[in-house]
């Protein structure tokens, strides 16, 4: 309930396209958490970057006069292609498996985004005209069962098992060492995810996503070697 009114409480101080960029980078990073992450230096050379404004353009810029049809506008342009349907083709295609997202048939997409708001959301309950769709088909115990997430435990994780690479990344990170995130940073989001300060998993995941990446792309460091690495610190903590 903390983190919920924290939440309310930051995105209120905005309105349109930011408030809904705010809302949906709160429990990353936001514009003012990436400043807090950044060396000075690499603070100064991003200065005048945006990273919300895809989100807020999306938003902004639809042709819609309510605030739910801007809101799904912004994600068929951003979140939709750049994530859950690019990590759902790339998850699949690494098993050899074809994967169909449900509901893309270009012309369900057109009528659905004609449909009244009210039909997508009724109160409190999501995806009301295809729960009502479904409703012959499906038990009632189905239709009204609450909205599940596929999230694996990483905040326990990162307390555990993942312990011994996230310190490894304080200590002797690349994007650490080169003066791109801030050292004292991490380890104070570490060290506050530690002590259930607060639920930094998000963030400290992000982060190590990004001291994978600059390995392998900016330094060209063979995947061989990191998988290497990264088993000798996952071994450190059986």
């Amino acid at each position: 309930m903390t983190q919920q009114a924290r939440w309310v409480h930051e995105h209120s101080f905005h309105e349109g396209g930011r408030r809904y960029a705010q809302a949906t980078a709160f429990f990353r990073f936001g514009q003012e958490g990436k400043g807090g992450l950044y060396t000075p230096e690499m603070a100064a050379r991003v200065a005048g970057l945006d990273p919300m404004e895809s989100v807020v353009r999306g938003f902004d810029d639809a042709a819609a006069a309510d605030d739910l049809d801007r809101m799904l506008h912004a994600d068929s342009v951003t979140r939709l292609p750049e994530h859950s349907l690019m990590l759902t083709d790339r998850m699949t295609m690494a098993q050899g498996l074809e994967g169909r997202s449900p509901l893309l048939d270009h012309r369900l997409a057109e009528f659905a985004a004609t449909l009244p708001t009210n039909l997508k959301m009724k109160g409190r309950t999501l995806k009301y005209i295809l729960r009502r769709a479904a409703a012959p088909y499906l038990p009632e115990a189905i239709l009204k069962r609450p909205k599940q997430g596929f999230m694996f435990p990483l905040g326990y994780w990162m307390k555990g098992p993942l312990l011994p690479v996230l310190q490894d990344l304080v200590e002797h990170g690349a994007v650490v060492e080169r003066g791109i995130f801030s050292r004292d940073a991490i380890a104070r989001l570490l060290a506050d995810h530690l002590a259930a300060r607060a639920d930094h998993h998000v963030r400290l995941w992000l982060v190590l996503n990004v001291e994978v990446w600059y390995r392998l792309f900016i330094l060209g460091q063979p995947l061989a070697d990191l998988q290497g690495m990264l088993a000798d610190r996952l071994g450190s903590a059986a």
